[in-house]
């Protein structure tokens, strides 16, 4: 694996997830759930486009990084602390997680652990 270079620009970062914003809503309509989690949720624009199309479903965010965490939306909560997407999920009846655009960001940036603990908490958490 090589060395990863940490994200130098957010607001370029960001920009460059948005694009895609349409395409990432394809599931929006096709789950029934008063709980969406978003995985590397960035700046929580998913969030915030699934709040227009679902607006009683409960939504948070989590992110491993936490200036990523700490740029979500007053209207629903970022994290970068997993216990308190495991509590959210554990008073959910129905759940949806959501891996947009995430799972190659944890094998290009993370380490092997780091890929491990990510596998881990999807599978692990009662999703």
């Amino acid at each position: 694996m090589t060395e990863v270079q940490p994200i130098r620009d957010y607001n370029a970062y960001n920009g460059r997830m948005e694009l895609s914003m349409m395409d990432k809503l394809f599931f929006v309509d096709k789950v029934d759930t008063d709980l969406i989690v978003d995985f590397g949720c960035a700046n929580a624009v998913l969030l915030k486009a699934i709040r227009t199309l679902k607006p009683t479903v409960r939504l948070v965010g989590y992110d491993i990084d936490p200036t990523m965490a700490g740029n979500g939306a007053p209207e629903f909560p970022v994290h970068s602390d997993w216990e308190y997407v495991k509590a959210a999920v554990k008073d959910s009846a129905h759940s949806t997680l959501v891996l947009s655009s995430v799972i190659h960001e944890v094998y290009h940036y993370g380490s092997k652990a780091d890929i491990d603990a990510f596998w881990k908490k999807v599978f692990e958490t009662g999703f």
